[in-house]
């Protein structure tokens, strides 16, 4: 065992580590290139990705242009039929009052009526 710890390199020696590295050189190089395919791989993935996604963005934003749009008209509708259930309103409450204001005039004159026909009734009071 001393022996072998002193032992000096030979040439065949040199000539095996050589060889190693060189193998070792070989298979780094193969992993470089298929890193490099990987690399590749993974930007086209990237970019179909990206793709996709402003694509669904585009879908997504012209759906719901058109919602807002169907909401719009459909809020309007609701709108411009309120605005017709007021004036109806209005126009009833109007037509009340009118009606009320006839019916109390009547109601009025019926009693004056009412009052001068008990009078004439009435027999003659004695002073």
């Amino acid at each position: 065992m001393g022996e072998e710890a002193d032992r000096v390199a030979m040439v065949s020696d040199l000539l095996a580590v050589e060889r190693r590295v060189e193998k070792l050189d070989t298979r780094v190089e193969k992993l470089d290139a298929r890193i490099e395919k990987l690399e590749e791989k993974l930007d086209t993935s990237i970019s179909d990705v990206l793709a996709i996604v402003a694509h669904e963005g585009e879908k997504t934003r012209r759906h719901f242009d058109m919602v807002a749009e169907q909401m719009r008209s459909e809020f309007k509708v609701v709108a411009e039929r309120t605005m017709a259930t007021d004036h109806k309103v209005d126009r009833l409450i109007a037509q009340n009052a009118i009606e009320h204001a006839a019916f109390v005039e009547a109601i009025a004159d019926h009693e004056v009526r009412q009052r001068v026909i008990e009078k004439m009734h009435e027999p003659p009071r004695s002073s």
